[in-house]
């Protein structure tokens, strides 16, 4: 890919692109099939994405937070089987967390209006 820029003043500096959200909500959910820690970096600051994280938390994971950008998950065990009606509502995202409550504890449920 080229970008090609023309004007009078010559541009000069770096750009660090921030992370996927919708990719970063697949990748909190992926963390919980295990459970040795998961570092996630250049993480998203986005409201879907940290309320994956919180949710995560919910399940019975822990979420350590270094930077900004960077969260480390450990699921050591998920507490919960469950996802509750205010979960669902909030975030498409998590439904991606049935796969790993299925995988860790037989089974998930789901409340749904």
């Amino acid at each position: 890919m080229r970008i090609r820029i023309e004007g009078k003043t010559p541009l000069s500096g770096k750009i660090h692109p921030s992370g996927n959200s919708n990719s970063a909500q697949a990748l909190v959910a992926a963390a919980l099939l295990g459970d040795q820690p998961i570092t996630l970096r250049n993480y998203p600051d986005t409201i879907s994405a940290r309320r994956m994280v919180t949710h995560a938390q919910e399940l019975g994971a822990t979420a350590e937070w270094s930077d900004k950008s960077t969260v480390t998950i450990t699921a050591n065990q998920l507490t919960r089987r469950t996802l509750d009606q205010n979960e669902t509502d909030s975030s498409v995202g998590t439904l991606l967390f049935v796969a790993p409550l299925v995988c860790r504890r037989g089974y998930a449920r789901l409340e749904l209006d």
